[in-house]
């Protein structure tokens, strides 16, 4: 299963950690629109969306996360 951290800010360094300790994920990525280190830009989220990845959403700005959280999920993305 693979991990897709939207927000490679402290916040997602932090759900990075965590998730790695869990043993679940095969692979864990971020997506932000402004890390050196993330595989995409948050609107590419889409090109990710598969039955073997889901999606969590590392954004300290409530309005922002529920927003994308909606978009992801409306798109048919795994929310974790």
């Amino acid at each position: 299963m693979r991990l897709v951290i939207v927000g490679a800010g402290a916040f997602g360094k932090t759900v990075k950690d965590v998730a790695a300790q869990s043993n679940k994920y095969d692979s864990i990525i971020f997506l932000d629109d402004a890390a050196t280190e993330a595989a995409g830009k948050v609107k590419d989220f889409k090109n990710f969306i598969d039955d073997d990845t889901e999606f969590l959403v590392a954004f300290g700005n409530n309005e922002l996360r529920y927003n994308t959280l909606e978009a992801i999920s409306t798109a048919g993305g795994k929310v974790g």
